[in-house]
Parts: C-alpha cells; sequence; structure tokens
C-alpha cells in the first residue's frame, strides 16, 4: 500500500501526469507517465534512490527479476526536486517521472516503487503503488432505445 514510514516526509500523491483525478494506471507503449511526489520537512535536499517492485493481484511481490519487467535498471536517483519559498515551514518536494530515460516497463501489472536514502538501500523510507495496463482487448459498447411504440408509451 502507498505509506510513508519516516516522519519527515509528507505529502505522497500518485497521480497521472496530467490527469490528477485519474486512478494511477498507465498504458504500456503509450506516453502515459505516472508522477509520484512527496515533501521532505527539511532546509537541505536529501540524497533519495528508488527500485521498483513488480507485484502479484494481491500487492504481493510476483518474484519476477528485474531483467523480466524493466528495460534498464531498477534503481534510480531521485533527481527532480524543489526547495519551498515563502513558508514557514520549510521543506523539500521531491517527484518522479515513469517511464524514464532509465526505466521503462516492459511488461504489465502491478507496481511498488521503493524511496530510500542513498547510503542504506534497506530503509523504506516511503512506498507507493500504481498499475500498468495493456490494451489487450477493445470494447466496444452501444445503447439503443427499444422501437416497439408500444412498450415504450406504456412502460
Amino acid at each position: 500500500m502507498n505509506g510513508i514510514f519516516d516522519a519527515r516526509f509528507k505529502t505522497l500523491q500518485v497521480q497521472v501526469e496530467g490527469n490528477d483525478y485519474a486512478p494511477p494506471v498507465i498504458t504500456l507503449g503509450s506516453d502515459d507517465r505516472v508522477i509520484i511526489s512527496f515533501d521532505e520537512l527539511t532546509e537541505e535536499h536529501s540524497y533519495l534512490r528508488y527500485s521498483l517492485v513488480h507485484c502479484n493481484a494481491n500487492w504481493q511481490p510476483s518474484g519476477l527479476v528485474d531483467s523480466e519487467f524493466v528495460d534498464g535498471f531498477n534503481l534510480g536517483d531521485v533527481e527532480n526536486y524543489e526547495y519551498s519559498q515563502l513558508t514557514t515551514t520549510h521543506y523539500v518536494h521531491y517527484s518522479i517521472a515513469l517511464p524514464n530515460d532509465e526505466v521503462k516497463f516492459t511488461i504489465s501489472g502491478n507496481y511498488l516503487l521503493r524511496v530510500f536514502p542513498e547510503n542504506d538501500p534497506d530503509e523504506t523510507l516511503l512506498q507507493a503503488r500504481f498499475m500498468v495496463s495493456e490494451a489487450k482487448a477493445g470494447v466496444v459498447a452501444n445503447v439503443t432505445s427499444r422501437t416497439d411504440v408500444d412498450y415504450n408509451d406504456a412502460h
């Protein structure tokens, strides 16, 4: 589940780029990107990294090795950050956009992104869930009314 495990971090958000209200689901092979953003209550930025875990339908690790679900390295630096301005509480706002130049998805499924300190990969600071889908089957629907005038008039 989405979660923050360190009190310095706040406001974890997982959104589809360009659509703040859509669920965090992107389509494999499209231009869709998921944006994971969060704040750290501090005056200086931290050196953070992230990695991905491919999960099954119950959000448990699927057991796939990195090369089976990611094209590139399954390790990235959190390089996109901004300092707060004109606020009484100082914070640093971080964001991660996926897929990016270093990480591209090769299969659909449930994904868990872990953020950890650069010098301690075993400590999870926060984690975020999102999904990658494939458009393998098209769904077509249409709605028509009954053409029986007597039925429509009485019902």
